[in-house]
């Protein structure tokens, strides 16, 4: 038994029984109150081991007996059990009773859980079931804690927590009671202290006592909370310039977690002269890396978490010069932030001088004058002390060479006068205070910053006005002047010269001519006195006449006139008209030279004057045109032209209507200018009209008359193109003589009251078909002849054969024939189809009493009628000028009227005449007659004077105004005009649309090929008359809104259309209208409080804008609070179609609309917008970066920084771009901007490939406003290109434009690689080399350096031999030489970052066997560049030196060398050589010395080894002709391998050895590169002194022809 309390027992077993070949591994318990153990009570579970079998003995089992109720005895034994099985139970333990007394020690408290920054949750357990069987329960427990284990010493500390809030005692206590037996659930701890550790006692009260306190148990920690409020900082000015300040910050408790950083605000700057800052803003993140650190210890280690108070100390940096600042900061730990502290006590910095003043400006527009100006500026901050006063410099050009100071102003205003007009002034203005003066202005004539000027005037007075008439020029004066002395700061763009024949200049005339000093004036009158006076004219407007000059001009020289050359044939065609006839088209082109772009050519001696019109003449009849049946004359039918003269073949085209059937036609044409006429063309082509009807018999003739029969007469009429073959004749009866009968005269008595008188009857009798008469030939005749065939046929087709017949069967008397000639008119008619559009025919009625003698005659007068007018009231008219009279035979009763105008009537009276005399006249046409002796009409004649369209005032609707439409009426051809019409058509074309898109404007829609059309009817009243104006008005509603349109005009009658529209009009634009509604704003940018809106230019309908006007609301449908952009923002970047809206609320959506306004008004409102919602978006892509400066080694260049659109820029992606692919960086910056993933931009820069690509933080710039960077590594002579682009925590801008024109400067080689030995002779190598890239400058020579490192005599002593001969002392020469080579321009140049071919250079003067280190360097014009890494190389062997002295060896016994043998052999006195020389060769040794450069020294690379299995090549033990000493995994091969080991320039390869080196070597494969480690052994003597430690990390991984090469490492022995 090892323990007992009142209820248990704790009882151990030694583990000491046999185990028989198997591990014990289980003890049971059991026990008895009786010691024959009859009924056992078996323990269950089994006995834990409590100590293992160790020093301290066996193992040990124990088990807690608890629950008993007696005392005892109690008698207990035990078994064991192994893997065959138990044990017997042990013999009886000696008999044991409980104890009664105060409850045992409980174990020591264990933490459950911290739940809270103020309780913990622990558990207790007993240690041995402490309960009093025999004296009673435990009634309660007891809890006590304390934040040191020390506090708990004292078994008597501890008072009681109270029950809410934090404990204020050392040692608190807490009470609870005694749970359920064998239940020991957790006791939750409040009131405690967050983040403190605590550490805890428990202990069990019983009525017999209090037991034993536990045994301490583990620190417990609450959890951590965020630090309490920090004290107030202490501000201090700072020590490091007048512009920082010291701020000391007391760190509060950190509950727990220590303090990260501290959040720093600050207020200010504050400034006496300005609006205090009232916006607390956070300066940065303190963290412990920027402060010095300083610790006190804490007042009450009891409540603290550290034992000390930490005071940061911080240093804040420019801060603005004469401001003063307060601060306040919070605490930050893991678990979160403190609250702020209070406010610091004010720190007020040193002034300094004032800031750079603003660039001077005009403040209005009257500030500046011709010869004064006068500018302001902004006063600036004055940087903590008053301003005194300014400082001008001014200047006229600028670079400010010449320039003036003007001090002691005291305004923000200064006047320059006694200037030039529209002079430049370049100004600085610097502010002065109590420290000294600021800085100058900046003057930036580019963006207009420090440049105002002088307005231009008109120029002064044209100077020295002199004119002479021109040579050989009648008419023409040239005038010649001298500069104005003043241009009034313009340049003059013209010259207005006024002429006039009178003194005061009235009836005057003016010429604009170009900004030249002389002009000729034609066209003046000849030999006639003008007066002449000049001004000059510039941007601002015209100056002052000069004083007059007179000029006499001289009289017209004879003008030399080239008649027009013979047209060509014209060209002939026969078309069917619309009225059933057939008309004839002629078309001809123009016999003139000219140009299709410049129009008419001038040549003197083949045509002097432009083709103005043409005569076209018509011939036609039967069987040949020259028959002239039909002949027809127009003139003036005029030549149309460009506005640039050029002809319109196209427009020579006129047509011949009224063609007589059957006949054949010709027509030819006349040229006329103002030089004469042509001569009429050759004929066209013959064609014929299709054959018609015949004519009409014009005449019959009475020949012969009986009681019975009439003869009768007639000429054949024309066959039109067909024979005639016969005649049908009918009579009529008119009137019978009364009191005849049967022929015979009745008598009286049968006799009615009409007897002897006249009855009309007017009917017509029977009819007869008479067969045509061939009066040429009969048939018979006709078959024998074909002449007479074909006369005979002629006479059948044109007429003319007279033809008689006789009619009987008549009654007497039945007609009556007057004595005398009355009445005539009665016997007027006009024949069916006897009228043209030019001529009428009218015939008349034999009298029929001739008065007994024979009618030897007509006379017949007419006079042309026009059409519309009334029939003269009196016969005067036919005897009036203008009447035309003819004297015709007696046989002859038919006239032609000729020469009317269509339509004109001609009006005729006829008397006969006899030998007695004249008749009486007829009576003159009845009005209803003048229809009948009328000409044919014709359709009314086209449109020769051109359209105008015209402005008129608008009355109908909004738009400014309106057109009207304005013509002449034409000819009416005969019959009154019906209507017209008028057609517009727009005259501007494709190419004046794309104008228009190109200037970035909407254009109108493309014309449509349909006109508008509209149509003018005739008065109801009367009819129009020739020459009439007649218009028609309000056209502009129906046009496109200011797109040009022209007119065309075309008459119609009854008769039909005119023929053709005629001549346009000239192109005037139609009206304006308001502008078309926009499209929806777009935002591409948004910041937090701010959007930028774009709006698109609608189609302006013929006006420019002149504004625009944005509203824009919460609500999506405007509804509500709908807000107008002001003005001033909306026109700030009117031209840029941007705003920019200010002052919304954070992370809200907007809607916009707006509209445009032009000249006519407003447009409807644009639909509204989508939502757009204020916030942060990715920075806007910056500018153009700009070259700062170029070179070979690097490019540097700078870029503004661009707009962040609310969320800080925090770093910039630049990439560089090099040789061909410098071309496709434009593209691959578009490309990169369209794609939406980084994978699909990385994927394109890897494509290309970019040369270098770097991301930079903000935080690396010195200047963040302004950024730049360096891109190093370049070559020469190559292009580059570079782009950036801009990021935020909204994402990636777009890239940048690149900067794709910049060349780097040519320059001198790059270092070659290392040269190799081709021929190793006894005095002489002979070393192969390639050349390096020539950095855009042919390499034209090389020069390869050697020097010797060590001959025989050196290795020899090296080895550990003597020097028995002295040697001799070595020359400069022997020690150094170069040999320098051409290199033929054949030789391959080298790509970049490649090599080029090979060549070769022999160098001479060597000394046998000796080791010599070569070098190259390749020279262009720029000079020599890097040598390469030196390569050593050694000469063949000569013949051995003399040898020494014979002496005795050694006698020392060579040992094998320990590791420590070089300290040994200096312990023992011996020397180095004599150590060296136990070595057989150098292969024995770890490692050889390795040398070392002064460069090397800076080394400081990792010491490393080489592992077990790593192989390592050591030089070779001989040192053969030709051997090269490396250290390499494989030897070169051939001269196309290439070692490098990089730039080393020639001087500096003199290698010393340092201290105690060794050499191992290892691989380093993540960098590709070798680590060589020297190991020092220990120094034990002095000799050891100038070997020191040297290690160097050697690059490699060089690429030449995808081949790997390891840089080599040079092994070389000196002392």
């Amino acid at each position: 038994m090892q323990e007992r309390t009142k209820t248990t027992f704790i009882m151990e077993v030694e583990d000491k029984a046999e185990n028989h070949g198997s591990i014990v591994f289980r003890y049971e318990l059991r026990y008895d109150f009786d010691p024959q153990m009859l009924n056992p009570v078996l323990v269950s579970g089994p006995m834990a081991c409590s100590r293992q079998a160790g020093s301290q003995g066996c193992r040990i089992f124990q088990h807690v007996v608890n629950g008993l109720q007696k005392r005892g005895p109690y008698y207990f034994q035990s078994r064991c059990w192994n893997a065959a099985g138990p044990s017997r139970w042990s013999p009886l333990s000696v008999p044991l009773l409980l104890l009664v007394s105060e409850p045992a020690r409980l174990a020591a408290v264990t933490l459950v859980e911290a739940d809270s920054c103020e309780s913990l949750i622990v558990e207790y357990r007993q240690a041995g079931d402490l309960g009093a069987t025999f004296g009673g329960g435990v009634d309660e427990y007891e809890l006590r804690y304390a934040r040191k284990e020390a506090y708990l010493d004292d078994p008597d500390a501890g008072q009681l927590a109270p029950a809410v809030g934090r404990s204020p005692h050392q040692v608190s206590l807490m009470r609870w009671p005694a749970p359920p037996h064998g239940e020991q659930p957790p006791v939750r701890v409040a009131g405690l202290i967050t983040g403190r550790k605590y550490v805890f006692q428990v202990r069990a009260v019983s009525a017999f006592g209090h037991g034993p306190w536990s045994f301490v148990s583990d620190k417990f920690q609450t959890l951590p909370s965020r630090p309490e409020r920090p004290e107030a900082i202490n501000v201090e000015k700072g020590a490091l310039n007048p512009f920082s300040a010291k701020l000391k910050m007391f760190l509060p408790e950190a509950n727990g977690s220590p303090v990260t950083g501290c959040r720093l605000l600050y207020l200010g700057p504050n400034w006496t002269n300005r609006p205090a800052a009232t916006e607390w803003k956070e300066l940065k993140i303190v963290e412990f890396d920027d402060c010095e650190i300083q610790q006190i210890p804490v007042e009450d280690p009891d409540f603290a978490t550290d034992p000390f108070v930490h005071i940061w100390e911080f240093t804040v940096l420019h801060l603005e010069p004469g401001a003063s600042y307060r601060f306040k900061f919070s605490c930050l730990n893991a678990i979160g932030e403190s609250e702020m502290s209070d406010v610091s006590n004010v720190v007020t910095t040193m002034p300094t001088v004032p800031d750079k003043c603003t660039a001077p400006y005009l403040a209005s527009e009257e500030d500046a004058e011709p010869y004064r100006v006068t500018f302001h500026w902004q006063e600036p901050h004055h940087g903590g002390s008053d301003i005194q006063f300014y400082t001008l410099m001014w200047a006229s050009n600028i670079r400010f060479q010449g320039y003036k100071v003007v001090e002691n102003i005291t305004e923000t205003h200064y006047c320059l006068d006694n200037m030039e007009p529209n002079m430049k002034f370049y100004l600085r203005i610097a502010a002065t205070n109590g420290v000294g003066q600021g800085k100058f202005s900046d003057c930036i004539p580019h963006l207009a910053h420090g440049v105002i000027a002088t307005i231009p005037r008109v120029p002064s007075v044209v100077p020295a006005l002199q004119g002479e008439p021109i040579k050989d020029k009648g008419g023409a004066v040239h005038l010649s002047w001298a500069k104005p002395e003043q241009d009034g700061g313009c340049m003059i763009t013209r010259y207005r010269v006024s002429f006039s024949e009178y003194e005061d200049f009235s009836s005057s005339k003016e010429v604009n001519l170009k900004a030249m000093r002389a002009a000729n004036l034609y066209e003046l009158k000849p030999e006639a006195l003008y007066y002449f006076k000049v001004s000059a004219v510039n941007a601002v407007g015209q100056g002052e006449y000069s004083e007059p000059a007179t000029v006499v001009t001289n009289p017209m020289p004879p003008e030399k006139f080239i008649r027009p050359r013979t047209p060509e044939p014209p060209q002939v065609e026969v078309k069917e008209a619309e009225d059933g006839g057939h008309s004839l088209t002629v078309r001809w082109s123009i016999p003139e030279t000219y140009d299709n772009r410049v129009g008419f050519i001038y040549d003197q001696e083949k045509q002097t004057h432009m083709i103005t019109h043409y005569s076209i003449y018509l011939q036609g009849g039967y069987p040949s045109p020259d028959v002239n049946e039909h002949e027809e004359l127009r003139e003036d039918f005029p030549q149309a032209r460009t506005k640039k003269t050029v002809p319109k073949n196209g427009h020579n085209v006129t047509e011949f209507a009224g063609l007589v059937p059957g006949r054949y036609y010709h027509a030819t044409v006349k040229a006329f200018s103002a030089a004469g006429e042509s001569d009429w063309s050759l004929p066209s082509e013959v064609v014929r009209s299709p054959p018609g009807r015949p004519d009409p018999v014009r005449e019959v003739n009475v020949t012969g008359t009986t009681h019975n029969t009439v003869s009768i007469a007639w000429p054949s009429p024309s066959g039109n193109g067909e024979c005639v073959v016969g005649f049908h004749v009918r009579w009529r009866e008119i009137r019978v003589l009364r009191g005849w009968n049967n022929g015979k005269p009745a008598c009286p008595a049968d006799s009615d009251e009409m007897t002897g008188q006249y009855e009309e009857v007017n009917q017509w009798l029977d009819e007869a078909e008479v067969p045509f008469y061939d009066a040429v030939a009969t048939e018979a005749e006709k078959e024998v002849s074909p002449a007479l065939r074909r006369l005979s046929r002629r006479s059948s087709v044109l007429g003319g054969v007279v033809h008689e017949y006789v009619i009987t069967g008549l009654q007497p008397a039945r007609m009556f024939v007057h004595a005398r000639l009355r009445d005539c008119s009665k016997s007027l008619g006009l024949a069916p189809e006897a009228a043209t559009i030019n001529d009428v025919s009218f015939h008349w009625i034999a009298p029929r009493y001739l008065g007994g003698e024979n009618l030897l005659g007509y006379e017949v007068r007419w006079i042309p009628n026009t059409v519309g007018y009334d029939v003269p009231s009196s016969s005067d008219a036919f005897f009036a000028e203008g009447a035309t009279e003819v004297v015709l035979g007696p046989d002859c009763r038919e006239w032609v009227a000729k020469g009317l105008h269509p339509g004109d009537a001609a009006l005729p009276i006829v008397r006969a005449y006899n030998e007695i005399g004249y008749s009486e006249w007829s009576r003159m046409p009845f009005q209803e007659e003048v229809e009948a002796l009328s000409s044919k009409p014709d359709t009314p004649e086209a449109m020769t004077t051109p359209p105008r369209i015209e402005r008129t005032v608008n009355f109908l609707d909004h738009r400014p105004y309106s057109l009207k439409v304005a013509w002449e009426c034409p000819d009416l051809m005969g019959r009154p005009i019906q209507f017209f019409k008028l057609r517009l058509f727009r005259a501007d074309t494709e190419d004046d649309l794309k104008a228009i898109r190109e200037a970035g404007h909407v254009p109108p829609p493309p014309p449509s090929d349909e006109p508008l059309e509209f149509k003018v009817e005739r008065p109801k009243d009367r009819d129009w008359t020739m020459g009439e104006t007649i218009q028609l008005v309000n056209l502009h509603q129906g046009m496109i809104p200011g797109t040009p349109y022209i007119a065309y005009v075309r008459a119609t009658s009854e008769v039909g259309d005119a023929k053709g529209w005629g001549v346009p009009s000239a192109s005037h634009l139609a009206p304006a209208d308001y502008p078309s509604k926009p499209e929806p704003p777009t935002c591409p940018w948004q910041w937090p409080t701010a959007l930028e809106v774009h709006w698109t230019e609608p189609w302006t309908q013929g006006s420019d804008l002149e504004s625009v006007e944005f509203f824009y609301s919460k609500w999506e449908d405007h509804s509500q609070n709908a807000f107008k952009v002001p003005d001033d923002v909306v026109h700030q970047t009117f031209d840029e179609k941007q705003i920019h809206v200010a002052a919304l609320e954070y992370a809200t959506t907007y809607y916009f609309k707006y509209r445009v306004k032009n000249a006519v008004g407003w447009s409807e409102w644009s639909e509204i917008s989508q939502g757009f919602l204020t916030g942060a978006c990715r920075p806007a892509p910056p500018k153009k970066p700009e070259l700062e400066h170029i070179d070979m080694e690097q490019l540097i260049f700078k870029w503004n920084r661009p707009n962040s659109h609310g969320c800080p820029i925090d770093r910039y992606e630049v990439f560089l771009a090099d040789q061909d692919r410098v071309a496709k960086v434009k593209k691959l910056v578009d490309d990169l901007n369209e794609c939406s993933t980084s994978e699909e931009q990385k994927q394109l820069l890897d494509d290309l490939p970019v040369k270098d690509f770097h991301e930079i933080k903000v935080e690396e710039f010195a200047n963040p406003a302004l950024p730049d960077h360096i891109f190093e590594g370049l070559l020469g002579g190559l292009p580059y290109a570079v782009a950036v682009r801009a990021h935020n925590l909204e994402g990636w801008s777009d890239w940048s434009p690149p900067l794709d024109d910049i060349v780097s400067p040519t320059a001198a080689p790059e270092e070659p690689p290392a040269p190799w030995l081709i021929e190793a002779g006894k005095d002489s190598l002979r070393v192969g080399f390639s050349l390096p890239y020539d950095n855009g400058d042919i390499i034209t020579r090389a020069e390869v350096a050697w020097f010797r490192l060590a001959g025989p005599m050196e290795r020899h002593i090296a080895l550990g031999g003597k020097v028995t001969v002295p040697a001799a002392a070595h020359k400069k020469e022997d020690e150094e030489g170069d040999a320098t080579v051409d290199i033929p321009p054949e030789v391959e140049r080298a790509k970049p970052e490649d090599y080029g071919g090979s060549w070769e250079a022999l160098l001479t003067g060597l000394a046998p066997g000796t080791e010599y280190e070569v070098q190259v360097t390749c020279i262009n014009s720029h000079g020599n560049g890097p040598y390469s890494i030196g390569m050593i190389m050694v000469s063949s062997a000569g013949v051995p030196d003399m040898p020494g002295k014979i002496r005795h060896a050694n006698s020392i016994a060579k040992a094998p060398v320990e590791e420590d043998e070089f300290a040994a052999l200096a312990i023992a006195g011996g020397n180095f050589d004599r150590g060296i020389s136990n070595f057989s060769n150098l292969s024995d040794l770890e490692a050889p010395p390795t040398p070392h450069s002064s460069e090397d020294e800076e080394s400081d690379g990792a010491m490393q080894t080489v592992p077990e299995n790593e192989e390592v090549l050591l030089p070779p033990s001989a040192t053969a002709g030709g051997a090269v000493f490396f250290t390499r995994t494989h030897m070169l091969q051939s001269s196309d391998e290439v070692v490098s080991l990089g730039s080393q320039t020639r001087r500096r390869n003199r290698w010393n050895f340092l201290s105690d080196p060794c050499t191992s070597v290892s691989q380093r494969p993540p960098n590709d590169s070798l680590q060589f480690q020297l190991l020092a052994p220990q120094r034990k003597c002095s000799l050891l002194s100038p070997w020191k430690m040297w290690a160097k990390t050697i690059e490699s991984a060089e690429r030449r022809n995808s081949s790997n090469f390891l840089r080599v490492v040079r092994v070389c022995r000196g002392m």
